[in-house]
């Protein structure tokens, strides 16, 4: 069973180690590996000043298995605006943790 809460500062290096293990599928995100954990935290810290929505999907264990991000657009036109980004560990694919966000 996981649980998804928002993400806090102290999920950093778990957001990263994960971000980074889904990039390099090289199947469902941008790049092949994550940023540099430095930019990470920025955007995490970023996501969370800002308020956009950003969630954790945890194991019973405590580790991140998954995330779901929405970064709002900042123009004056683009307000209305929000990039989608999401992505689960690849052995807790399939089980439905998509609807728990």
């Amino acid at each position: 069973m996981t649980r998804v809460r928002p993400i806090t500062e102290a999920d950093i290096p778990g957001f990263h180690a994960t971000l980074d293990a889904v990039a390099r599928e090289s199947s469902f995100l941008r790049g092949s590996q994550a940023p540099p954990l430095d930019d990470v935290a920025s955007f995490v810290r970023g996501n969370i000043q800002t308020r956009n929505p950003q969630f954790v999907a945890l194991s019973d264990q405590g580790s991140i298995v998954g995330w779901c991000d929405i970064v709002r657009g900042r123009g004056e036109h683009e307000s209305h605006l929000g990039e989608l980004g999401m992505g689960v560990m690849a052995q807790w694919r399939g089980a439905g943790l998509g609807r728990q966000f």
